[in-house]
Order: structure tokens, then sequence, then C-alpha cells
């Protein structure tokens, strides 16, 4: 009988998650069902982030953050010059019964979740009804992770978001059925892959990599608070480009009130149209998990060789030795420290470390490193 943020208080599962004793595929599972995303029901079906940015190289590492996607942002504020427009939309919109908004489609709606997953039964036969007994043009139908990816950048209509699916079930990527799709790319009917991917099962497996890497786990909670947290609604959603549709939202119209039963009809399929935003699990900001990782939204468009991680004192003990490994000829330079609680710690740049980016202070009590990608200096 609990609403979903007193499920969301008085459940474990954040402070689980933070502890990494369950992972990130199922605490978000989790976020999804207690703000009443359910498998049961196309239009408020789990919903699941794009995590990489990376579909058209041959190989894919996975230890490269600009491969990633930057989860703070919402889907359709990545690309800076969509943004814009989004942005222009809701400062100049003007209308007396219907308030502004960045997005006039959804991120998860019934018609997106039956285009994944066209290729598999039930589904196969709720698409097919839902568009008159026919297949939609090939050009709209789910043919290709990359094209999917560029259309979810480009296209001022398409900010559709990520469902379970992608991060388990290779199945829904093959046409085993022999459905007449008449996709130009793939006579198959299969699903187009990544070149990093040789096969449905190794797209699943590379992708559920990603999913629960030190890059996403780091930053996901910002996701989380776009999703279902407190930049969903109200002033923070507007700071962050995050604003739907007004019928999207839970509360955003009182059906009981609606007294003609046409117009009350209209506007209930307006919201299957449209979408549903989840229930909002928080009015705070979502604590981050614990992670060895800091990144920034500047290293997401760094060049390779940028600093790309830092590695945190396993213990706040004072420093009482350190060295630096500055020779050119190793890949990886290092400082390497020694604590007086006896823990060993490695720090590694992605730029080359000399000797006069590390100094330590009288005591040998701290150490300041210096030479980071933004100009910063940092005491440990």
């Amino acid at each position: 009988m609990m609403s979903p943020r007193q499920l969301m208080r008085n459940s474990n599962m954040t402070q689980k998650w933070q502890r990494r004793e369950i992972s990130n595929f199922e605490y978000l599972m989790f976020l999804n069902t207690i703000a009443g995303r359910t498998y049961n029901d196309l239009n408020q079906y789990p919903v699941f982030p794009w995590v990489l940015t990376n579909y058209e190289s041959e190989e894919l590492d996975l230890s490269q953050p600009s491969n990633y996607r930057d989860l703070s942002k919402p889907i359709g504020a990545l690309n800076p010059s969509r943004r814009a427009y989004f942005e222009e939309r809701y400062a100049q919109w003007e209308h007396e019964s219907t308030p502004p908004f960045h997005y006039g489609t959804h991120y998860s709606t019934a018609a997106f979740v039956l285009n994944w997953l066209l290729r598999i039964e039930p589904m196969t036969t709720m698409f097919l009804a839902l568009h008159g007994g026919k297949f939609d043009h090939p050009n709209r139908l789910f043919s290709s992770i990359a094209l999917a990816w560029k259309n979810c950048q480009r296209d001022t209509s398409d900010v559709k978001e990520l469902i379970p699916e992608l991060f388990f079930l290779p199945e829904m990527l093959v046409n085993k059925a022999r459905l007449p799709l008449d996709v130009p790319e793939s006579p198959s009917g299969d699903v187009v892959l990544p070149p990093w991917a040789s096969s449905p099962e190794e797209f699943v497996r590379i992708h559920r990599m990603a999913l629960e890497s030190e890059f996403v786990s780091c930053q996901l909670h910002q996701w989380i608070d776009l999703i279902f947290g407190y930049k969903q609604r109200g002033p923070e959603a507007v700071r962050a480009t995050n604003v739907f549709y007004y019928l999207t939202y839970e509360g955003g119209v009182r059906l009981e009130q609606v007294g003609d039963a046409v117009t009350r009809a209209a506007v209930e399929e307006q919201i299957r149209s449209f979408g549903q935003t989840p229930a909002q699990l928080s009015a705070e900001p979502h604590p981050p998990r614990a992670s060895p990782l800091h990144l920034a939204p500047l290293m997401f468009a760094a060049p390779p060789d940028d600093l790309c991680l830092r590695l945190k004192l396993p213990s706040n003990a004072a420093v009482v030795h350190v060295a630096a490994n500055t020779y050119p000829q190793l890949p990886h330079p290092a400082a390497l420290t020694v604590s007086a609680a006896r823990a060993f710690a490695a720090h590694r740049w992605r730029v080359r470390a000399r000797s006069n980016c590390f100094v330590t202070t009288v005591d040998s009590r701290f150490l300041i490193a210096a030479g980071f990608w933004d100009n910063s200096f940092r005491l440990r």
C-alpha cells in the first residue's frame, strides 16, 4: 500500500547498489518496478539508458570514456544544436491551456516498445494490430543499432531510450520468423549490428558489459535523477532540458473532472500515444555509487591521450612514501603511494607524468598532484 516514494525510502536497495551488492541492471529494474513500469504494460514499459555512443568502429574499447554517453544529460540534449532547438521551443511557447515543454514525444511509448521487439512474438502480432495488419515503412522499422542511435541524436521527434531486452535478449535482433520487413540494408530482416559485434549474442554481451562498467556506474545516478528523480519535473527539469508534454506526467490531468465522454476518451488516447513518465521516486539528488572513477563531462569529448581516470586513496591515512615513474618509454606512467595504514595505491594518468606534477608537504602527510586535464590540482 506504499507510494513509490515510500517504497524507495523504506527499501535498502539503493544502499545495496552503492555497496555493489547488486548490479546496475538489477537496480534499474527495481527502480522501474516501484515507479510503475512493468513488462505487462506497453505504455509503462521498463526504460533503460543508451550507454554507448560508438556503433561504427571495428573494435570497441570499453576503457575509453569517449565511447560512452554522458548520462548527466537527457537523450534529447546530447546534441548541442538539437538541445538549442528544444530550449528555444520551450522559451517561445505560447498557449493558454498547454504548458511549455521541450519534447512533444517521449522516451518510452507502446509504439517504441513494439518497434524494438517486432521480430519476436507476441510483439509481432501486436505490432501488426497497431498498424492495421501491415508492417510499417522500412525506414521507420528498427533495422540497425547504429541508425537507431543516429536518429536519437538528430531527429527532433526521436528521443527514445532503450528497453531491458537490449541487454539480455539476442533473439530480438534476429528475424527468425522471416517476416517480410523489406529492409534494404538487411535482406534477411535481421538487425544490422555494429562492426564490433560479430553476432547478436556478442552484441548483448558487450552491451551488458558497458552497462556494468565503471564509466556507467559512476554516473548512473545522474540519469536516475532525470528519469525517476528531482530533475524529472519542475525548475530542475527546465534547467536540465528535460520537460515533456504535460499529459505524460502523473497527475497531469484529472480524468474524473473531465465530464464530456468524448473529450475524456480523446485525452486518454493522447496519454497512451505520448507515453508516460514514471512516478517520481525522490525530490532529492540520488546518491552516487561507490566508484574509483572520477568523471567530468569534458572527458567525453577529450582526446584519447587525455586523463580518463584517477584512483582514490584507499584510506585517509597520511601518505608516508611517494614514488613516481616518469620514464617516457613506459606506456602508463603512474604515481605510487604508501600510507601510514600500510595501504598501497597506484595512481595512473593518460597524460605523461613528470616529477614536477607531484609534491608532498613538509610533514609528508599530504600529496599534491597536478597535471590534470582541467588544470586543477588535488590534495591527497
